[in-house]
């Protein structure tokens, strides 16, 4: 199997000028953990990721202002991707090796074409074969 078989489509994504405020409401409009953070709207290359994570431990915890704070500010980067071709046990072993638990996927032009967690390995785990 390929990560193309349990990734999720079409992730939130944010520029680097998005404020964390829309940051998080993007993640609690999707019911995600976190945005990928892209160059621009129209190619998708992701330069980033901002998780929820980043939110509190970066912007909250050190009494900064997340209405003005903007994703470039806080995101995790450079922004690890995996192709959607890219064979499970190859992505699953990035994941663990980078410490992350969830990365964007990319196609053949680097444009983001979803996202990859630990969850979706442990829904993958518990299907039947």
């Amino acid at each position: 199997m390929k990560v193309r078989d349990i990734m999720s489509h079409h992730p939130a994504c944010c520029s680097p000028l998005t404020n964390l405020k829309e940051a998080a409401r993007l993640m609690l409009e999707t019911n995600c953990r976190a945005v990928v953070v892209v160059e621009n709207i129209l190619d998708l290359r992701p330069v980033g990721i901002i998780t929820d994570h980043d939110i509190v431990c970066r912007c909250l915890a050190l009494g900064l202002d997340p209405l003005e704070a903007k994703a470039v500010e806080f995101m995790t980067r450079p922004c690890i991707t995996v192709n959607a071709e890219t064979g499970l046990d190859d992505c699953y072993r990035i994941l663990i090796q980078n410490s992350i638990r969830q990365m964007p996927v990319v196609d053949e032009q680097r444009s983001c074409c979803g996202m990859v967690t630990h969850a979706d390995f442990a829904l993958y785990q518990s299907l039947p074969l």
